[in-house]
């Protein structure tokens, strides 16, 4: 699987028809409807193989079963819909959530760990400019320090409970 930017820009055809890359094609299971797609916050469409998107509803099943999850839990199935891919590796994306992104042809594909994300060229270069004038360097390095002090909690911990110590004393 790729990860990262795939290197050309795509194009949606007037059956709103969208060819995946066969890296990506090749982890589905090759069943009929094997791909979820949908569109939450960002605008870009979401597409997950079976497995991605198993992993992505245990995500879900983790925030409880309060009034305020079963919501979230809803509004975020209620925007992915099945769709199956045709012999060229096609699938065909509903007009609504073209819309909805921004996607009137030209498209990108970002692939991240978890999915595929199908992005609007111009919405996509939008995007990237803006992260790039927020000052991403210093976005990133604030990200990595706090992984990494979490990283030394982690450690502590371990090497107090280690020791028969807790933590909290």
């Amino acid at each position: 699987m790729f990860q990262g930017r795939w290197p050309n820009v795509l194009t949606v055809d007037a059956k709103n028809r969208l060819a995946l890359p066969a890296p990506f094609r090749l982890q589905s299971t090759g069943e009929v409807g094997d791909f979820m797609i949908g569109s939450i916050e960002d605008p870009c469409i979401y597409v997950h193989t079976a497995a991605q998107h198993q992993a992505f509803l245990d995500r879900l099943g983790g925030l409880g079963e309060t009034r305020q999850s079963r919501r979230v839990r809803n509004f975020v199935l209620g925007r992915f819909e099945p769709v199956t891919a045709d012999a060229q590796g096609r699938i065909t994306i509903p007009s609504e959530m073209l819309a909805q992104v921004e996607i009137q042809r030209e498209v990108r594909l970002i692939s991240q760990a978890a999915r595929l994300e199908i992005w609007a060229n111009e919405v996509f270069a939008r995007v990237s400019a803006e992260v790039q004038a927020s000052g991403i360097a210093d976005a990133l390095e604030a990200v990595f320090a706090e992984e990494e002090q979490e990283l030394r909690l982690q450690r502590r911990a371990a090497s107090l409970a280690r020791e028969g110590n807790s933590p909290t004393k």
